[in-house]
């Protein structure tokens, strides 16, 4: 080759480098590809996938099939109705305590909810944020409503109190802004538009029963819940040798007497004669102790429990009947009735001589 080809050749050679790296420079995010007798550009896709060979994968599901039935405490179940939003829950004992994270009952929808018989507390946030749950009857067996268990339930409309329950927590119907139908079958005192209780009363136009009141009616000091009509009588005060204990009359309604507490008639030396009607269920300790004349006693046939000491020193009493009904006889009951030989024992209670 002449010098004069070659001074061309290298020419062309630095000219085409110059051009491919100005090329370079300007393509960017440009991918030069070559064919026979062209170069084009091609811009790439934003992403490209992995493999475009690869078959469809089915997605995960939005929430997996909800529970409709389990345990909510040691001798606790529940179960749900799918189709009327219904809770039952059956068994006994103490319900279970929940947190914030906790999945309740399934995570189903709760309207309704019936309660048994036989439970015995409502546990913390058991039925927190139901809001489409109305109405709420807490059983006669419930003694204590914890915190928050009903927080935040904005639907719920009417509460009945059960008569055994004596402590409603903190925040227990905080937010409960439907609220205004209590009705209280227990003790404890209630007023509309109150913070106590939990708020269960906040949003409440009326309370339909007072709670616990105590008052003095002829020779008895009772304590009585107006909405039950029930009434435990706490002292007599009155000298009479003889006694029917079945209701007494407070202004114009009349309330049967459920109990005969601690001490009731402690020491009443002229009392001779007591009949107890069949409305009482308990006789709490040392209720008729050192009744020296009492000589005859007719018990309920509804009784189940008879107190420590009720009747310790009765030392007249010669004959008495336990009813069927009773499952408690607490000690020394009869201690000291020294004319007591005959008893006549119809309950499931193993009563043997000189125990």
């Amino acid at each position: 080759m002449s010098n004069i080809g070659k001074r061309r050749l290298l020419s062309f050679i630095r000219s085409s480098l110059a051009i491919g790296i100005v090329i370079i420079m300007l393509a960017g995010c440009f991918v030069i590809t070559a064919s026979d007798d062209m170069i084009t550009s091609e811009k790439l896709p934003e992403s490209v996938p992995l493999n475009t060979n690869a078959s469809p994968v089915e997605q995960p599901k939005s929430s997996e099939a909800k529970e409709t039935s389990g345990s909510c405490g040691i001798n606790l179940t529940w179960s749900y109705d799918t189709n009327t939003g219904m809770l039952t829950i059956t068994g006994f004992g103490d319900m279970c305590m929940y947190s914030w994270n906790d999945v309740r009952w399934g995570g189903n929808t709760i309207k309704s909810v019936s309660l048994p018989d036989g439970l015995t507390s409502i546990g913390t946030m058991a039925f927190f944020n139901c809001t489409e749950l109305e109405s709420v009857v807490i059983p006669d067996t419930v003694g204590v409503v914890y915190s928050y268990s009903f927080f935040w339930c904005t639907s719920l409309n009417s509460v009945t109190v059960g008569s055994k329950v004596y402590a409603i927590q903190s925040y227990s119907f905080y937010g409960c802004t439907s609220l205004n139908t209590v009705i209280n079958r227990s003790y404890l005192s209630m007023t509309a538009n109150s913070d106590d209780f939990g708020g269960l009363t906040k949003y409440a136009s009326s309370v339909t029963g007072n709670g616990h009141m105590n008052d003095t009616v002829g020779d008895f000091v009772v304590d009585y819940n107006d909405y039950t009509s029930v009434l435990i009588i706490k002292d007599y005060t009155g000298n009479s040798n003889s006694l029917n204990i079945s209701t007494i009359t407070i202004g114009t309604k009349t309330y049967h007497v459920k109990e005969i507490a601690n001490n009731a008639f402690r020491d009443c030396t002229s009392l001779e004669s007591v009949i107890i009607d069949d409305s009482v269920k308990n006789i709490g300790s040392y209720a008729f102790q050192g009744c020296s004349s009492l000589e005859s006693v007719t018990l309920s046939n509804n009784l189940t429990t008879i107190g420590y000491h009720a009747f310790y020193g009765c030392t007249n009493l010669e004959t008495i009947t336990i009813p069927a009904s009773v499952t408690e006889i607490r000690g020394d009951a009869f201690y000291g009735c020294e004319k007591l030989f005959l008893i006549f024992n119809k309950s499931s209670i193993n009563i043997t001589i000189g125990s």
